[in-house]
């Protein structure tokens, strides 16, 4: 089953660079979690955490100035947990084009106010059932 899409623009600051003039991959790997959450959380509107972060991979490193554009998806869904998948795309100063910098999957679970596992419904109307 796969969600619509959720894009979030980021930018590339002093700040969040390391000694080498290139974004902290920590930083990165932030925003995509992040975004990654903000796709999860809009296809089921349930309480989420974060249980796993897999096949990460960084692409080219990424220097001040460069717009970021992280495109999720809601790959897959069980009973419990959600995977959505997350592209980074950069539009950097010399080129036009954007070009892929890293991609990885993030996988969320459903859980009730005590943080307990509950089975995932897309459903407004359904509430959360414990597993």
């Amino acid at each position: 089953m796969e969600g619509k899409s959720t894009i979030v623009t980021r930018l590339v600051l002093p700040g969040m660079l390391n000694d080498q003039g290139i974004l902290f991959g920590g930083n990165l790997l932030k925003w995509m979690d992040e975004a990654a959450y903000i796709a999860a959380k809009r296809f089921v509107s349930m309480r989420l955490v974060t249980v796993s972060v897999e096949k990460v991979k960084f692409h080219r490193p990424l220097y001040q100035g460069e717009i970021l554009e992280l495109c999720c998806y809601v790959k897959r869904t069980g009973n419990v947990l959600l995977e959505v998948e997350v592209k980074v795309s950069s539009e950097c100063k010399q080129a036009a084009e954007k070009m892929l910098a890293a991609k990885g999957i993030f996988k969320f679970a459903a859980v009730d106010e005590c943080n307990r596992p509950v089975r995932i419904s897309t459903s407004a109307d359904c509430i959360a059932q414990p597993v």
